[in-house]
């Protein structure tokens, strides 16, 4: 298993259902996690098949702290966000912050998942609209990563399956059709919340959704692009 496979989605391991003594709402010591892991089989071998794993995004996360000698959250906070002027966005638990919206179930509050040690890499980030455009922007703009590591994350590794045809993984983002349109996008949620950033490359189109409400309709998301996009000439 590799940090290539963790990835893009290919390293066999699970998702979260698949490892029920995590709790997604008490911290789990990095030792701990990795020993749940360990011992359920992997679902596949590594690179063979494409299977969504948050698990793996936490592994990579733990990567990062080993390779960048900082806690995950100061070394994006020092090498990504600060840099870029994305100065709404931050990850891990909110301690007292009180700029964030609060996630909700219907007209409940709901707590979300813990963030720094469990969540962490996988569903963790807090941000807006225009920070997370900024972010696309950085990206096509070369304002981060080399060109060589903007061509990996963009290209094709494993083919994400019958769920999503016609559609790849590459590092962090889907690769594929969307409304029937070339796109690079990842929706996600955590509990309280839904999220998508769609990037459609030809048209030079961008459109971020972050929302607070667990029950926010994914389809509803793509009706409204779909809307956008018929209003573009061809």
């Amino acid at each position: 298993m590799t940090v290539h496979h963790l990835l893009c989605h290919g390293s066999g391991l699970g998702h979260w259902e698949d490892y029920p003594n995590i709790d997604l709402y008490q911290p789990l010591p990095g030792g701990e996690f990795i020993e749940i892991l360990g011992q359920r089989s992997l679902c596949c071998r590594p690179g063979h098949a494409f299977r969504y794993s948050s698990p793996g995004y936490v592994l990579l996360a733990r990567i990062v702290e080993r390779v960048g000698e900082l806690p995950y959250r100061e070394f994006l906070q020092q090498s990504l966000f600060l840099p870029l002027g994305m100065d709404r966005t931050f990850v891990g638990t909110p301690d007292v912050r009180t700029d964030i919206a609060r996630g909700h179930d219907g007209a409940k509050l709901t707590s979300s998942y813990e963030l720094d040690t469990v969540g962490m890499g996988a569903g963790d980030a807090w941000s807006t609209v225009s920070d997370l455009l900024r972010w696309d922007e950085a990206l096509r703009n070369g304002d981060v990563l080399s060109a060589d590591s903007r061509a990996a994350m963009f290209h094709k590794h494993i083919d994400c399956g019958e769920r999503l045809p016609e559609t790849g993984y590459g590092y962090g983002w889907c690769l594929g059709p969307l409304v029937d349109r070339p796109a690079r996008w990842h929706d996600g949620d955590n509990a309280g919340f839904k999220a998508m950033n769609a990037w459609f490359p030809g048209l030079d189109l961008h459109c971020a959704v972050l929302s607070n409400q667990e029950a926010t309709d994914v389809e509803a998301m793509r009706k409204v692009l779909e809307k956008i996009l018929a209003s573009i000439p061809d």
